[in-house]
């Protein structure tokens, strides 16, 4: 069985049990660090720009141990990613946070993997409900899911809105369920247990799911069901505790934002019931817990949802701010298209895209204020600066003004310029290593037409992205975005100085959802770009995140 194929909990303990077999065989059981696997000589001749091997498989070792205590961490997150897998992402009404239209909002949580779609049903409309059913089951003509089929299935909870259900309408309604194969697959809720016990008498095995405003003690004795759903904002430990202890379980409804959906699950419900599937896909996992106490306010991408087919074979790379618009490069998975730029808003409208005319992996960019000029990593360990102005205005023809090898290497030995990023008027060019240290130079760019090699780093493996800022006490601190293929990410954080010439022990390591990319520390606070919603990977990732970070720091 291919590996990306596997479900999660299958994925999850061979991941453990190669992680295990790895350290102690390789490693010795008494080593403070976990290996990477070494790459054979074939393996290293598949490399792309930013140095990661094209043929590789997700069963490469963990790459994010820092140090012995982050590698009891991360035992720990993958027992704890397992048992998780109870948390439900309930999609209300799809994802209605980036598609307005019903069956594409329903295929957009489906595609973002949604454990279930909530759905109302209003008078007798049977066609849109059998519309969902089949778009739930990958049928529907024109709606597609890149979802694979090994994956969760989606389930439908149809919610009866009316005050009152007639038997003939609910009657037609699991009939055309039963038609359909999706009994096992249906959840029918509504406010009116009448309705739902009418339901349950059809057939036993219909799952039925009441809706509360209030709750007593009583309810469980009085109106048996096999899920409760209860506003999030009522939910307590008692509650839950209460409905746990009778065999039956618990989804927290109006969970919209963050904080509803951090509080819910702190209480132990079974699932939530959410407008925002994309940020609830990630907060369901309890080990980035930490990671999301920091979080501002997000951006989703807005390209990541577009009825533009071009769009589907981008992988997101590279991120800048330029003060007013938000700029992501993305390479072309295929290999056929040129990498572009997607410029957008803060409120996340896409303003327009813009061809590089380069086919590189677009692995990073920097915005450079003094020169106005977009920087973009090339081809061949190149870094080129485009002029920002007729990159804005979309103008941009492929002229770049200044073109220069930053003479790195990976681990394969491929010269690669793998991500970049811009501090005090400086450019910063770094190698993106597997299995060894990777490099970062720093290069004097005031004459932007002849860099200035200023100094070279030892930087740890698997650097996607870097950071520069000074804090409040004039301290100076530099953040390594660390990822590789489906592992959990890392944020490394380091004191920086100019007379260090190894960054190898961080002063902190925070544990993040897979697939970072760049990063950029700018006033509002770390913005933190993650490729694992694009389409080419959004099948196969543990935790799609479709979602711009903002991060206080």
């Amino acid at each position: 069985m291919c590996f990306r194929r596997m479900n999660n909990r299958v994925r999850a303990f061979v991941l453990a049990l190669c992680f295990s077999i790895l350290f102690c065989g390789v490693c010795g059981c008494n080593s403070n660090k976990a290996g990477v696997a070494d790459n054979s000589e074939a393996d290293a001749e598949a490399t792309n720009d930013n140095g990661e091997n094209t043929e590789a498989v997700a069963n490469e070792a963990n790459t994010s141990g820092v140090s012995n205590s982050d590698n009891d961490g991360n035992a720990k997150s993958v027992e704890e990613a397992d048992n998780i897998e109870q948390i439900a992402v309930i999609g209300y009404h799809g994802y209605p946070a980036v598609e307005e239209d019903e069956l594409k909002s329903l295929l957009a949580a489906k595609d973002i993997g949604d454990d279930y779609v909530w759905i109302s049903l209003q008078g007798d409309d049977l066609k849109s409900l059998q519309d969902t059913l089949k778009l739930a089951k990958g049928v529907l003509e024109g709606y597609e899911s890149i979802r694979s089929t090994a994956r969760t299935e989606l389930k439908v909870c149809i919610v009866f809105e009316d005050a009152e259900t007639d038997e003939e309408l609910l009657t037609k309604v699991a009939n055309l369920v039963s038609e359909e194969g999706m009994s096992d697959r249906v959840l029918y809720a509504s406010a009116q247990y009448d309705s739902l016990r009418t339901i349950k008498d059809m057939n036993s095995a219909n799952q039925i799911l009441y809706i509360l405003s209030t709750w007593t003690r009583d309810m469980i004795s009085e109106c048996q069901a096999d899920y409760y759903g209860i506003s999030s904002g009522i939910l307590s430990q008692d509650i839950v505790d209460q409905i746990h202890d009778s065999g039956t379980k618990v989804f927290a409804l109006e969970a919209d934002t963050l904080p509803p959906i951090r509080d819910a699950i702190t209480v132990g419900v079974d699932g939530v019931v959410t407008r925002d599937s994309g940020i609830a896909i990630v907060a369901v996992n309890m080990r980035f817990e930490e990671f999301l106490s920091n979080l501002e306010s997000t951006v989703t991408l807005p390209w990541l949802y577009s009825d533009d087919k071009t769009d589907d074979d981008f992988v997101v790379q590279g991120f800048t701010d330029t003060g007013d618009v938000l700029v992501v490069s993305a390479y072309d998975k295929t290999g056929e298209k040129t990498s572009i730029v997607y410029l957008f808003t803060r409120d996340g409208e896409l303003l327009r895209k813009v061809d590089m005319r380069t086919m590189a992996h677009a692995g990073g960019l920097a915005f450079d204020e003094r020169n106005d000029l977009l920087w973009i990593t090339g081809e061949e360990g190149h870094v080129l600066a485009a002029p920002w102005k007729e990159v804005l205005d979309g103008s941009f023809s492929g002229d770049y003004v200044t073109d220069f090898d930053g003479e790195l290497v990976n681990h394969g030995g491929s010269h690669v310029a793998s991500f970049i990023g811009m501090y005090d008027g400086d450019l910063y060019v770094g190698s993106y290593c597997i299995g060894q240290s990777g490099k970062l130079r720093k290069y004097d760019v005031s004459d932007p037409a002849n860099p200035v090699l200023v100094k070279e780093v030892d930087i740890p493996e698997c650097i996607q992205g870097v950071t520069i800022y000074k804090d409040d006490e004039d301290k100076e601190f530099m953040i390594l975005s660390q990822s590789h293929e489906v592992d959990d990410a890392h944020l490394l954080t380091f004191e920086y100085d100019e007379d260090i010439d190894s960054y190898d022990e961080p002063l902190r390591s925070e544990l993040m959802p897979e697939g970072s990319e760049n990063l950029q520390m700018t006033d509002e606070g770390l913005f933190i770009l993650f490729e694992s919603a694009s389409k080419p990977y959004r099948e196969t990732a543990r935790v799609p995140n479709d979602k711009l970070y903002l991060m206080r720091r």
